[in-house]
């Protein structure tokens, strides 16, 4: 979350002023997320990626499953697919923003 602030910051698309105006909370507490002086919700996440323009990819993995064998791209494209190692689906989170806007 922070570099993708700090990516549109340095293109000077964003502030923690406007990004607080657009998700219509103080910019102190735009200044505690991006920070990490408090634990985002899912949903707080959410909607500070939509307010940034991101997209969010969560992946689940098993985590009794061993991981692959080997290090780097070169490993992971001669190891065989495992159904047990490799990543579940992604899940896709909708901003929960648009609900509570009017």
């Amino acid at each position: 979350m922070r570099q993708a602030y700090q990516r549109r910051f340095d293109a000077g698309e964003i502030n923690q002023s406007t990004l607080a105006a657009k998700l219509g909370i103080g910019r102190s507490v735009v200044h505690r997320r991006l920070s990490g002086q408090t634990n985002m919700t899912i949903e707080t996440i959410a909607d500070m990626a939509w307010a940034l323009d991101v997209d969010i990819e969560v992946r689940l993995t098993d985590s009794a499953a061993p991981p692959p064998a080997g290090n780097g791209p070169a490993a992971s494209r001669s190891a065989p697919v495992n159904p047990a190692t490799r990543p579940l689906a992604p899940v896709y989170l909708e901003p929960a923003i648009h609900s509570r806007r009017p």
